[in-house]
């Protein structure tokens, strides 16, 4: 075997041994709800005036859900102080591998803002309705100009 095929075959080594990490990363045993994306419109938002909320959440465990949960929106001022909820959402159970897309409406009020600044909060299953693997990826918060 020459030099050149060696190299090949060490790259290939590589990128077959890198695949199945991520394969086994993404196998959840167990209920799993994670937030996987979300978005706040328009950036930045206008004190007053409604802003447009989208998540995505996904059962990434290998059992399905068969509990009901919220989903909470949640509007705060930098640092997660005063929060208030302008919507939310139930969820009837998630089966293995489903997806949920919520798309909510509300306006960012004086109350909510610190030096231009407000904190929008994703919450899913607070309240732990539905005993999971991981319940880090629940929480999600993002900090967005007013």
């Amino acid at each position: 075997m020459n030099w050149k095929n060696m190299i090949l075959f060490a790259v290939l080594l590589l990128f077959v041994s890198s695949i199945s990490a991520v394969a086994e990363q993404e196998i959840v045993v167990g209920k799993d709800i994670a937030v996987t994306s979300y978005s706040v419109m328009p950036k930045p938002a206008v004190l007053n005036e409604e802003v447009q909320v989208t998540l995505k959440i996904v059962n990434q465990g290998n059992e399905a859900i068969a509990e009901s949960f919220q989903v909470e929106f949640q509007v705060c001022q930098p640092g997660g102080w005063y929060c208030h909820i302008p919507e939310g959402a139930e969820v009837n159970g998630l089966g293995v591998g489903e997806e949920k897309s919520f798309l909510k409406k509300f306006t960012i009020k004086d109350s909510d803002v610190v030096n231009g600044k407000s904190l929008v909060r994703f919450v899913v299953d607070g309240d732990a309705n539905v005993e999971e693997v991981d319940e880090v990826n629940n929480i999600y918060s993002m900090l967005i100009s007013v």
